[in-house]
This record gives structure tokens, sequence and C-alpha cells, in this order.
């Protein structure tokens, strides 16, 4: 994982366990991180990586943040959140290479209480919204071939002797987050299924491709 990856997930974490607990009980803090196993999907998805010629797999990944759930009464809550996750794909052509995007991402979702939290388990599913700003980026690969379709992602890499014009993308993602959560105590298991609704193309080319990422990981609940 990057550098800048790393700094970013030890700050999140660092802020939200030093968080108050709640006082009335009923505002629900869930910090998780775990894996994240992402690809690229729509009608023009290859096209990045060399057209029809290429065959697109996933690429592993991580996420950390966490969740605010205020209640709405009954078994809804309102959930916005702050996560950092990391999606791509990983790709293969006449080379083999992979590529990394780092997002920090803002979800706003609607939670269902299953079961209650009140005794020693707690199952909730959610689903809602969610703003992801790209904040890294990085492209590897067996050889890089200048002559293929990398526009989209030419600065996710460095080559010093080549005149790049910079990645035609687009630095922000909308999409939809939908899930689950169930928690044992103070202990907690998150996952789930990101996808991104808006294409990342910003080269005027019209192309269809978006992030798509599952997720699972475990943390710690305070509150609820």
């Amino acid at each position: 994982m990057p550098r800048n990856a790393t700094s970013v997930c030890a700050m999140l974490l660092a802020l939200l366990i030093v968080s108050p607990r709640p006082a009335d009980g009923q505002v629900r803090l869930a910090v998780s991180g775990g894996r994240t196993v992402a690809t690229l999907e729509g009608d023009d998805a290859v096209r990045p990586f060399g057209a029809d010629e290429a065959i697109l797999d996933t690429e592993r990944g991580v996420f950390a943040g966490a969740s605010v759930s205020l209640p709405l009464g009954g078994f809804l809550s309102i959930s916005p959140g702050l996560y950092f996750v990391q999606k791509g794909a990983s790709f293969r052509n006449r080379q083999r290479g992979s590529v990394e995007l780092s997002y920090i991402q803002v979800p706003v979702t609607i939670d269902v209480a299953l079961a209650s939290a009140n005794g020693s388990l707690g199952v909730r599913l959610f689903g809602g919204p969610e703003v992801g700003f790209e904040v890294g980026c990085d492209l590897e690969t067996s050889g890089f071939n200048i002559d293929l379709f990398y526009r989209q992602f030419e600065d996710c890499v460095s080559l010093p002797d080549e005149d790049l014009e910079g990645g035609q993308r687009k630095s922000t993602d909308v999409g939809l987050v939908l899930g689950g959560e169930v928690s044992y105590g103070s202990f907690l298991v998150r996952g789930g299924l990101d996808v991104g609704l808006t294409s990342l193309d910003d080269s005027g080319a019209d192309e269809d491709f978006r992030n798509r990422a599952w997720f699972l990981g475990a943390g710690f609940v305070i509150g609820g």
C-alpha cells in the first residue's frame, strides 16, 4: 500500500478512536477497516487498457473509516460516514498490470436494525448514496506501452522520458453502497458492495467505465 494511503488510514483511525462516547447511548459510532476486492465495469471498461484485447480482473486493496448512526425512530437510522477506500482493477493485454485508485468516500445510508443492539447481538442492513474524492492513483505494468489506451491513467505512472498529458478521468465518483453489519457486544463485522453510478471517463469520448468493489472488514462499536 502506498505511503500516502497508510498515512490517511492512520489519521482516520486515530481521530475516530479518541472520539467521545455518546452520552445517551442512542447515537452509535461504528469504526471498521478491512479489505476490498475491486474491478472496473461498463460497456467500455476494457478500453483504457488496450480496447478489445484486454481482459480485466480484480485488484485487492484496503478500506478504513467510520460511520455515525442517528436514530430516526423505530428500526431506522441515518448514518453519515467517512472512509478511505482503495479501488481499481488488474488487466492483461500484451502485458500485465494493475491500476489502484484511492478515494476518501462520504456515504449517507439508511440503516435497518433487524436485531436489537441492546442485546448481545446486533444485525443491520444499510444502503444509500456516496460521493468519493480521489486522493491517489498508481498504475503498474510489466512494461508500459505508450501506444496503448492508458490516457485515462497516464498520471498514475512515472515516466520521466515521456511527455504525458495527464489522466483524463474524473476525480469525483458518485456511487451507491449496500451492505450489512453484525455486531456482538462491541465487536463489529461489516461488509457489502460499492457500485459506481457515473463513468470515470473525462476524455470527451463518452466512454463508460465505472468502479465496483466488494468490501469486508472488522471493527468496534461505541454506543447504540
